[in-house]
């Protein structure tokens, strides 16, 4: 597996093992601010979305943005979904849903930038 393939795949891990985290051992509420930051998740979802879409561009070697931005916004879906397991306990949130397809965008565009002449 190439180098690039490898970094998309263990951050698409991440994001999924963040985003399923059990709710219980958590042990603060989602919705609290952080660092007297509001909404602070909603930069989060979209950081870890930007890396995403950007990651899996530097591994794709066409370069086929609608392929990451498909498969990216499944990655968005399931993630949500998942939070909505009862194991998982987690809150399944459509402004998180938002923050990551525009995260996700936004890697896609950097990318694509990047590699313009």
């Amino acid at each position: 597996m190439h180098r690039r393939t490898t970094r998309a795949a263990a951050w698409t891990l991440l994001i999924f093992a963040l985003c399923w985290w059990p709710k219980p051992r958590i042990g603060a509420s989602e919705a609290r601010a952080t660092l007297f930051v509001p909404n602070v998740d909603k930069v989060v979802h979209f950081a870890m979305f930007a890396g995403y879409g950007w990651l899996w561009m530097a591994a794709t070697t066409r370069r086929r943005a609608w392929v990451v931005g498909a498969t990216g916004l499944a990655a968005v879906v399931l993630s949500e979904v998942g939070q909505a397991l009862p194991i998982i306990n987690r809150d399944a949130n459509l402004y998180d849903a938002l923050a990551d397809a525009t995260g996700l965008a936004a890697g896609i565009l950097a990318a694509r930038r990047r590699v313009a002449p």
